[in-house]
């Protein structure tokens, strides 16, 4: 192994996160070691008795049991208690050098990397590590299926799968265990590794289990694009940069493993098909529908292709260039890890420049020693936090000047829309996301402005003045603390919330939201947090809590958490509408007892859902979150407690006299006081500013943030006119634009003076001899003059260059578009066909099989009928709406494909026109344009409602799988009772019929074959072969009466059935549905929405530029048709010498005539050439030389031609 692939694989395992987390078990024998603020898990031989961080981190006591020396085990019974046990208890597990332990866990695929590291570089991992890792996978395991997904609590996945069996295999775990086993039947049952997303394609290439023609290419050399360059790598988000950067090195050394008898196995064993046999080249976009959540977009692929050439014959020169300088710059990262103390970051890195490094000094990173990267939340939370420890007497606190320079780089990282990102400044657009190349996670090519970065930046910038009131940048932290406020602002959405990125979700994010705002002084009654509060309370729960499902951060949609309240979103939402100071103590003293009534006796709190997050898509675990936020909510509610209380009674004695009393005055520390304003009556009356406030559940179905459809979409309501206010919006923005590009051309056309004979005309009247030389044109310097086209008129060439382009684009986009929605939208009716009609047989298989199988036949028709009529009733109905929605598919899809014809036609007669310079050319391009204009607002009518009716549907689909709320369009599909008791009797008597069927199967298996059968696992072969057995002639007949082969079809039939009249089979296949198709449907007919928009749109412009030129070009013909008159009557006129015939009106004629000169010059004078007819040369006198060159140059001419149309 050379020592550059050792210094790769070091980066690797230091990208890596991989703190050890046993896993709970009595005979642990591991303790952590901490050195400031770093974890290391170590094994111990002769193990002692745990300490309390171990017992804590690795429960090895009962929760909830262990107690702190001088406590209780009693449940509080108030705040005060509550928060007494909880600091005592939180007090006993932080570690000797000062900080609490916390495991980075959840993501799944990070451990995979470091085992297959491992595994190349020939590094053994020590036994005890292995047998934990080992442990912890089969921990992780998903028990229904036997699979991983991308996180703890996803659900099982190719990428998790494929990379978690590796690890096992790795790590010595055989092919046959039984979980192992388990998870390779998922694997592939669902496609194999194969459709792996490109991440994990990478792991399995450097393990050779995968050719590297597989993957889409990540090309290295584009490390050496400058930073000017808004593609440069040092632009992307330093995440995204620092898994790249190793990547592109490994990809362009094609590193791989030496083959092993292990790497052999694993080629059997993850795929479905004979690895030599597979075409590695048509994986590149193989990516599983489980994995799939950000699609690869149609630039992306384009981009891809190309680079897949390149890849073939790229320069070898530039590709050792760029392998260099990324090794370089691997090295560089890996040292930049000592540049920081124990927490707050010394000194800026050097060569920052270089290698796009952004000031650090003064900072607070996401870790310690070993992160090396400021982050601006936490440097915010670092400059709170050092401020507020400057109260407390006993402790020495950090300077201002070391506190100004965190507020430096804070200043630093502002974005130009007033947000703060996390590591760095938004470096390029958001359109570089159409760049993307990870399939399981949204935006990662840039860094975004979040609420959470923004709010805490600007709590710490307030938080200082109180400090610093008079710092010498005072004006400069104002300026950008109310830049930070309008960015706050201007993303919270219409129901009041703010989308969190960083934790789960709407909670969190709505949190940071109403701290920032409060911090900066914004009146408590503003709509902004008077809508927050009225959001947080609307979503609590009867119990009190808040309780928030990860699918908020993946649908960016609030989900309830299917489960239970959850403590630590609990907290987040009672921190906010205390620091609201909302009005009502009711829900808060509800979220206060519900978080009593979870604390553990000894003060800890239960371990619950995860509830980190980045990327949207992957969930991160923060184990002290836990006992963190419990504890800041009830602090908070126990210094406001007696001023509630005063409150309330005050509200209620003054009200009932009619009088008003006079209250403290608070300040803008949260928590310190509940009144702000001084006075209880105007308390009362921001109550009533909540209380009056506009519900958001009331407000319109449209949301313009986001245009989602929030209720049932109904024509018959206001549905359709919001559908066309909200998507038609873009189209009446951009119409309006187009229609004052038009107004402007009315006022070119007067520079336009036809009125002036064009000097091409004066070459006819004899009276343009400067612009042509008619003596020789045999030397190229006598070439004629070319005659420069006004301003205006060029500018009429560009605007219809850009009509058309802009066409093509908006062409482009929607016939790719459109081919996706038809797929989608008619696999979405076959599936429920499909499906219906399955369950439709498996009724009539069990009808007609069970029939000749018991005594009674009658009486199988009878039960069966009870849940055949239902099926066969949902079958008919699925069956006309596929027939249906097929049809009038068929017309959309007709409809949209005509509006793009027409509009590729009138961009075609477009050039035309401009070409033939008549001005009937460009009547008809003004009726074209028309026609292009109508039949594309029809498409847009079309799609309009059906955006808005395909994203209710699948909204309905959302909604039904969280909460079983079932929408009208599934009633009839859904038209079930379990406690049915026909139904309940029917699906009884079948499984009992198929029970007896089994046991007579199972008694001559086990007599014959020692194998037993089940509802799921007969099959044909098997229980066929087992009449080769029997012996017995009268087991013999026995068997040929009950079993032939369709009695297995039968009893599996049979297992299905109770799913069937329960109708679970139905949310099974919503579930299917909902994740195949719902995932691009919407979008994709947005794409269509947005296509129509831009070509309609654009020939408004363009019918206004045909009208007003038809017009202006009546005059040029008139100019012309004079011309020829003139030529005709003036018997002097001739061919120009040395021309091949009369002179063409286009300007370019000229030149094309000389160049024709010149290539038959080549062989014979040109002189010679005036005898023949038309002035054309015998061709058998021309050499093969001369023919080739008057090619090139005639095509050269023309491409010249073609280029002045438009330029």
């Amino acid at each position: 192994m050379n020592h550059s692939f050792m210094t790769m694989i070091d980066y690797v395992i230091t990208i890596s996160s991989c703190i050890m987390h046993p896993g709970a078990s009595k005979d642990m024998s591991w303790t952590l070691d901490v050195d400031r603020g770093r974890q290391t898990w170590r094994y111990v031989e002769n193990p002692t008795e745990p300490n309390p961080v171990d017992v804590h981190l690795l429960s090895l006591k009962t929760p909830g049991t262990t107690c702190p020396e001088g406590c209780n085990l009693k449940p509080a019974t108030s705040p005060q208690e509550a928060i007494k046990k909880s600091i005592d208890y939180f007090s006993q597990v932080q570690t000797k050098d000062g900080h609490w332990a916390g495991d980075y866990g959840g993501p799944m695929f990070l451990l995979p990397g470091l085992v297959i590291t491992c595994y190349v570089t020939g590094y053994a991992l020590p036994e005890p590590h292995q047998r934990e890792i080992i442990r912890y996978l089969f921990n992780r395991q998903n028990p229904n299926d036997g699979g991983w997904g991308l996180h703890i609590e996803a659900h099982s996945d190719i990428f998790g799968t494929a990379l978690q069996y590796t690890t096992l295999r790795i790590l010595g775990v055989p092919a046959d265990e039984p979980r192992v086993a388990k998870a390779r039947a998922f694997l592939l049952a669902n496609g194999g590794a194969l459709g792996i997303p490109s991440w994990g394609k990478f792991w399995l290439a450097v393990l050779n289990v995968y050719k590297w023609e597989g993957l889409n290419p990540i090309p290295i050399e584009l490390w050496l694009v400058p930073y000017k360059w808004p593609v440069c790598p040092g632009r992307w988000w330093c995440h995204c940069r620092m898994v790249y950067l190793p990547m592109s090195y490994l990809y362009a050394r094609k590193t791989t493993c030496v083959e092993t008898e292990l790497i052999r196995e694993l080629r059997k064993e993850l795929y479905n098909e004979a690895y030599e046999s597979i075409s590695w080249a048509d994986q590149r976009n193989n990516v599983s529908k489980l994995d799939m959540y950000n699609p690869h977009t149609t630039l992306l692929k384009t981009v891809n292709s190309a680079l897949y050439l390149y890849e073939k014959y790229h320069s070898t020169w530039l590709r050792n260039k760029a392998i260099d300088f990324t090794f370089e710059h691997i090295r560089y990262e890996d040292e930049q890890t000592n540049y920081l103390d124990v927490s707050q970051v010394p000194e800026d890195a050097p060569e920052m420049d270089k290698y796009y490094r952004h000031i650090s000094k003064g900072a607070w990173p996401f870790s310690t020693v070993d992160h090396g990267w400021p982050i601006s939340d936490c440097t915010a939370e670092g400059v709170k936090a050092a401020l507020s420890l400057r109260s407390l007497p006993f402790i020495t606190p950090i300077s201002l000047d070391r506190v100004a320079e965190g507020i430096n780089v804070i200043l630093s990282l502002q974005n130009k829309d007033g947000g703060w990102a996390s590591y760095e400044n938004t470096r390029t657009g958001p359109w570089i996301e159409s760049f993307n190349p990870s399939e399981v996670f949204h935006n990662i090519m840039i860094d975004y402005s979040y609420v959470e970065c923004s709010a805490a930046c600007v709590q710490a910038m307030c938080k200082f003045l109180k400090f610093a009131p008079s710092h010498p940048r005072l004006k400069e932290i104002n300026r950008s603390i109310e830049r930070g406020v309008q960015f706050i602002k201007s993303i919270q959405r219409a129901d009041g919330s703010w989308i969190g990125s960083w934790g789960i979700c709407f909670t969190y994010g709505t949190w940071f939201g109403i701290e920032g705002l409060v911090a900066a002084g914004e009146p408590l009654s503003s709509p902004h947090i008077v809508k927050a509060c009225k959001f947080l309370v609307s979503k609590q729960r009867p119990d009190g809590g808040w309780g928030e499902s990860f699918k908020s951060n993946v649908t960016k949609e609030y989900v309830q958490h299917p489960d239970q309240s959850q403590i630590v979103n609990t907290g987040w939402a009672l921190l906010s509408l205390m620091a609201a100071k909302y009005p009502d103590r009711e829900p808060i003293e509800r979220g206060i007892k519900f978080l009593l009534s979870k604390q553990y006796p000894n003060g800890d709190f239960p371990q619950e859902s995860i509830i980190g997050v980045f990327n949207f898509n992957c969930m991160i675990s923060y184990s002290n979150y836990k006992n963190i936020f419990p504890l800041w909510a009830l602090g908070r509610y126990n210094n406001i407690l007696s001023t509630l209380t005063a409150l309330g009674n005050a509200i209620t004695t003054d009200s009932e006299n009619g009088n008003t009393a006079s209250g403290s005055v608070g300040c803008n520390e949260t928590g310190s006081s509940y009144l702000v304003s001084g006075d209880i009556q105007a308390h009362i009356s921001r109550k009533d500013v909540f209380d009056n406030f506009v519900n958001p559940e009331d407000m319109p179905r449209y949301n313009f943030q986001r245009t989602k459809v929030s209720k049932e979409f109904d024509l018959k309501n206001s549905d359709y006119v919001e559908s066309l206010i909200v998507l038609g919006l873009p189209g009446l923005i951009l119409s309006i634009a187009f229609l004052f590009l038009g107004i402007i051309a009315l006022f070119l056309r007067n520079c336009i003076h036809w009125g002036k004979k064009d000097p091409r005309l004066e070459i006819l009247e004899g009276k343009g001899e400067d612009l042509i030389d008619t003596n020789s044109m045999a030397e190229f310097e006598h070439r004629p003059k070319r005659y420069k086209t006004p301003f205006c008129l060029r500018l009429v060439k560009f605007l219809l260059f850009f009509i058309i382009l802009v066409t093509l684009a908006g062409v482009i986009i929607g016939l790719t578009s459109n081919a996706q929605v038809s797929k989608d939208i008619n696999g979405f009716f076959i599936k429920i066909e499909d499906t219906s009609k399955l369950a439709k047989s498996v009724v009539n298989t069990i009808r007609t099989g069970l029939a000749g199988k018991t005594a009674d036949a009658s009486l199988v028709r009878k039960n069966m009928n009870a849940i055949g009529a239902a099926v066969e009733k949902a079958y008919q109905d699925a069956h006309k709406a596929r027939v249906s929605e097929s049809n009038l598919n068929s017309l959309r899809d007709t409809i949209i494909t005509l509006s793009y014809i027409i509009a590729v036609l009138a961009s075609a007669w477009g050039v035309f026109a401009l070409v033939n310079g008549m001005s009937w050319s460009f009547m008809f391009l003004s009726y074209m344009s028309l026609l292009a204009i109508f039949v594309s607002y029809l498409s847009l009518g079309i799609h309009l409602p059906l955006s808005a009716a395909s994203s209710d549907l699948c909204n309905s689909m959302s909604r039904y799988i969280e909460t079983g709320a079932t929408a009208p369009w599934m009633k009839t599909w859904l038209d079930c009772d379990p406690n049915n008791e026909e139904v309940t009797s029917a699906v009884a008597f079948a499984e009992a019929e198929a029970t007896k069927l089994l046991d007579i199967l199972n008694r001559f298996s086990s007599t014959y074959m020692n194998k037993t059968f089940n509802m799921n696992n007969l099959d044909t072969y098997d229980y066929q072969q087992l009449r080769a057995y029997i012996a017995d002639p009268k087991d013999d007949m026995i068997f040929i009466n009950k079993f032939d082969r369709t009695t297995g079809r039968l009893i599996q039939s049979v297992g299905k059935l109770r799913s069937i009249a329960t109708c679970s089979y139905v949310k099974d296949t919503i579930v299917s549905i909902e994740h195949s198709y719902c995932s691009g449907l919407v979008s994709n007919i947005n794409k269509i929405i947005f296509s129509e928009i831009i070509v309609g749109s654009i020939w408004i412009l363009g019918f206004i530029f045909a009208v007003v030129y038809s017009k202006k070009f009546e005059q040029k013909d008139d100019d012309e048709e004079e011309a020829k008159k003139k030529v005709i009557a003036d018997e002097s006129s001739q061919p120009i010498e040395g021309s091949t015939e009369h002179l063409s009106y286009d300007v370019i004629g000229p030149f094309i005539k000389y160049l024709l000169s010149v290539s038959l010059s080549q062989t014979r004078p040109l002189a010679d050439y005036n005898h023949c007819p038309s002035g054309k040369g015998n061709s058998d006198q021309l050499d093969s030389s001369s023919s080739s060159l008057s090619h090139s140059l005639v095509s050269f001419a023309f491409a010249t031609w073609v280029l002045r149309i438009f330029f």
